[in-house]
């Protein structure tokens, strides 16, 4: 099965700043936008909002969005595998194809099918998650019935640059690697952020392969207004063992793993990349 999908986005956003500016600066705790589509401290929001920050998903054990979720009450994941299987999320009983999911405001529910794919969002480019609990038609449309969820991608948050790597080993000959690369210095902002999981899997045919690009800049022009580019690829092969009818009583560590679609593959190759200009009439 080939997948491929691109998509490019150009926005164009005047906002009005002014008209509820203060004197001084104060500190307004958590922001989410998720709920009402507008910048609101979480605790005002009236939907049940929960935050994840990104030192929660550092300290979380878990390889994507799928298995971060799940470790949140009223969610609930379904899964068809390891690492790289089928991932999607339920809200509230809800079912996946009446859960939003965005990454930056931006829908990636699969449009032939409705539901978003969780095992292709690593945690790597996450700054922030915004769940949301409960209908919300009325802002996002019919996707939201059960809930959203949207993702906040990073920025480089220092003005020396930073580089940050990972590795880790894991049972079934899991390999994971990240590299990421960000400077933020005077009014640019660059980030690159590449990964690469391996697997071999459980079962024959079930090893994964998979890479993953993400990059980011932005340049603050001052009165031209702030313009961001930013760029997502993502590409995995995974094997298709197929069923296994072997009954409990006869496996012996090998009859139970054997695939019977030994040749089967399965490969996703999914690309974005987005264009933003925004800027700002009035005093800030």
């Amino acid at each position: 099965m080939n997948r491929h999908t691109l998509l490019v986005v150009l926005t164009i956003f005047g906002m009005v700043a002014c008209l509820f500016a203060q004197g001084g600066k104060t500190d307004l705790g958590t922001i989410v936008v998720t709920a009402t589509r507008r910048p609101t401290e979480a605790h005002k929001a009236s939907a049940n909002v929960t935050v994840i920050s990104r030192q929660e998903i550092e300290h979380a054990t878990a390889n994507d969005l799928g298995e971060l979720l799940q470790q949140y009450d009223q969610i609930k994941v379904g899964s068809n595998g390891d690492l790289g299987a089928l991932k999607t999320v339920s809200i509230r009983g809800s079912t996946a194809e009446q859960v939003l999911v965005m990454i930056d405001g931006r829908p990636v529910n699969d449009t032939a099918f409705g539901v978003a794919r969780l095992e292709q969002i690593l945690l790597t480019n996450i700054e922030q998650v915004e769940i949301v609990r409960g209908g919300t038609s009325a802002l996002y449309g019919a996707n939201a019935v059960g809930g959203v969820v949207n993702i906040i991608t990073r920025k480089a948050s220092r003005d020396v640059p930073v580089i940050e790597t990972d590795a880790s080993i894991g049972s079934l000959n899991k390999r994971m690697y990240h590299l990421g690369l960000g400077i933020n210095k005077n009014k640019g902002n660059y980030l690159l952020s590449m990964d690469r999981q391996l697997s071999d899997g459980y079962r024959d045919n079930e090893n994964l392969k998979l890479n993953h690009a993400y990059g980011h800049v932005s340049y603050d022009f001052e009165t031209l207004g702030l313009v961001t580019v930013k760029g997502d690829l993502f590409q995995s092969k995974t094997g298709v063992p197929g069923p296994n009818y072997t009954s409990i009583d006869q496996w012996d560590d090998t009859k139970e793993k054997a695939a019977s679609t030994p040749f089967d593959r399965m490969e996703n190759d999914k690309n974005y990349g987005l264009i933003e200009h925004m800027f700002f009439i009035g005093d800030t």
